[in-house]
């Protein structure tokens, strides 16, 4: 028995039709029914979605057709305490402040800048006039 005939007998065993597997599983029409084995794109879907199938006996027909239930189980991973949840989300609300102050900080630090400039031009300006001697009497 080769894949794809083990993979029928899954689908069979499941009460999954072909058609309606390829079409959940994101596969292209007829790809079950084609006589050239999977690709591994297809492989790949079939494994996303069949948390259940026994992947080693897929491939080489060892072992059971279906992963024992008490195994995925304790492969879950534990739920995070709420604690941690909480000091979380505290700690993201601390770092939005800093960085709210930070923006108004930026904010004022430009506009003293654009004042800055302003007064450098105004007294290159007073600077030119100044330096102009004409009309003053001075002039050789």
């Amino acid at each position: 028995m080769n894949i794809k005939e083990r993979f029928v007998e899954y689908l069979k065993y499941k009460g999954i039709g072909q058609t309606a597997f390829e079409e959940s599983a994101g596969l292209s029409r007829g790809a079950i029914a084609k006589k050239s084995g999977f690709n591994a794109d297809s492989l790949e879907k079939i494994i996303v979605s069949c948390q259940d199938l026994n992947i080693s006996w897929l491939l080489t027909g060892s072992g059971e057709m279906l992963i024992d239930k008490n195994i995925l189980q304790e492969v879950k991973q534990p739920p995070v305490p709420y604690e941690f949840v909480q000091a979380m989300i505290n700690e993201r609300k601390q770092h939005d402040e800093m960085n709210a102050e930070l923006i108004r900080q930026n904010g004022k630090l430009i506009q003293l800048l654009e004042e800055s400039k302003k007064t450098v031009a105004v007294q290159k300006g007073d600077n030119a006039s100044c330096a102009d001697a004409s009309g003053s009497g001075l002039e050789k």
